[in-house]
């Protein structure tokens, strides 16, 4: 009798009576080549029951023509067929229009129907006079020049403020602009760097900025004599500003600077006003006389290249409270410009870097809460009166040349504070150990 067991695909066979045996398969492999495409059948070799494994081997080659295609229309086109490559040739060249339009207001330009794209365009500007009205502005314009043809119309209150701020393309206006019996022009030029040359009758009080980085800014036409202004905000109004003396000279004739509290970065690195003069203006400006705890932040912050000979500047200080970074890095050589009101509460910095100041008058730092860096930089100072009423650190290490004169006017005006007066080997040599003992009575720590 012989039965299938087939979990295990085996034969056992058992004679009556007998214990059963196992027979198993006799599988063996077999191999097959492929020519050509089609189906193949697999059988076992002679003597085998089954197959154990097909090694199958393909060793022919499709032979797929090669295509190619011209597309000579726009479309979408099918290339049909087995392929071993396909060459397309495109030469289908866009449809390009003319376009003409008349420049009045905005206008967008898009090709017609039926056009890829635009071959040129002409533009045809009116035959009339272009003419502007009180209040328009042209923020963020990037035209580089206003035809000859365009009339400009007299502002008035507020309207100069930032009429052609960020105008970078900007580069000259001959158009006159009558700006000065406006109440304001902040910010009307500011950050046009290419501008050059600008045509007006004077200033408004509040100029905050009005050409605050116009680094190009070489020709300013005034319409009319001089006739000054009571200026009230001057802040970042001259930011970096490329006028020479001659140009400033004119500037200045114009302008009243008395009632002036903040002249914040308003001459900032601007080495053409360090050569004006008084006999040059033939007076003084005063610069916040008439206005109290004035800030001159940076004002005149890094305009080397000035040559100044303050002996004779134009300027005279009044009613100071802030000065930090006033002069940093400037040739100034003395301080003949500081007037006895100013009262220093910030003093940070306000000479750092000026190498060739020798001298410095008397300054009151009763309020100063801040005098770190103050002459940081001062490699030629030789001469100071003194600063009546320190109480705060200051760091005169950087100026080997003082003589002993003036150490002792530092020393014999401070507070009585624990603050420390940092004056370098050099300078405390030149005192005797009763000279130190002043400053450490008061409480001071010498170094």
């Amino acid at each position: 009798m012989i039965y299938i067991n087939k979990s295990n695909k085996e034969i056992v066979t058992s004679p009556r009576g007998s214990t059963p045996y196992v027979i198993p398969y006799k599988l063996g492999p077999n191999d097959i080549s492929i020519i050509s495409p089609g189906a193949y059948t697999v059988y076992p070799l002679r003597g085998f029951d089954g197959l154990s494994s097909v090694d199958v081997r393909a060793s022919y080659d499709f032979n797929y023509p090669s295509k190619s295609a011209d597309i000579t229309s726009k479309g979408i086109h099918t290339i049909e067929g087995p392929m071993s490559s396909l060459t397309v040739n495109t030469e289908v060249p866009p449809t390009l229009q003319e376009v003409k339009i008349d420049l009045r207001g905005d206008t967008i330009i898009e090709p017609g129907e039926g056009f890829d794209g635009i071959s040129s365009i002409t533009v045809s500007t009116p035959s009339t006079n272009l003419q502007d009205i009180d209040g328009m502005k042209y923020t963020g314009s990037t035209i580089a020049n206003f035809p000859d043809s365009m009339v400009f119309a007299k502002r008035t209150g507020n309207n100069p403020m930032g009429m052609f701020q960020n105008c970078t393309l900007l580069r000259f206006i001959k158009q006159p602009f009558y700006i000065k019996d406006c109440d304001s022009a902040e910010n009307m030029f500011a950050h046009d760097d290419q501008l050059t040359e600008i045509t007006i009758d004077g200033f408004p009080p509040l100029i905050k900025g009005i050409f605050d980085t116009c680094g190009r800014l070489t020709t300013i036409n005034f319409i009319g004599a001089a006739e000054k202004t009571n200026i009230r905000n001057i802040e970042n109004a001259f930011y970096s500003f490329a006028g020479s003396k001659e140009l400033w000279i004119e500037i200045l004739k114009r302008m009243n600077l008395e009632y002036v509290n903040s002249f914040r970065y308003a001459f900032f690195n601007c080495a053409g006003l360090q050569r004006v003069s008084k006999s040059d203006l033939g007076d003084t400006l005063y610069l916040g006389k008439s206005s109290k705890g004035v800030s001159y932040e940076n004002a005149f912050n890094f305009s080397r290249g000035g040559s100044l000979t303050t002996d004779d500047w134009c300027f005279e200080l009044w009613n100071g409270t802030n000065f930090n970074g006033t002069f940093s890095s400037t040739d100034i050589k003395n301080t003949n410009f500081w007037h006895s009101s100013n009262k220093p509460v910030s003093f940070k910095r306000t000479f750092y870097n000026c190498t060739y100041l020798k001298e410095v008058v008397s300054i009151d730092l009763t309020d100063c809460s801040d005098a770190s860096g103050a002459f940081t930089g001062c490699v030629s100072l030789e001469t100071l009166q003194g600063f009546p009423g320190l109480k705060v650190n200051m760091d005169l290490s950087s100026s080997p040349k003082l003589t002993h004169e003036s150490l002792m006017n530092v020393i014999n005006n401070l507070a009585a504070s624990t603050a420390t007066l940092t004056l370098g080997e050099t300078n405390l040599s030149k005192l005797t150990d009763s000279e130190k003992k002043i400053a450490t009575d008061k409480g001071w720590t010498l170094k």
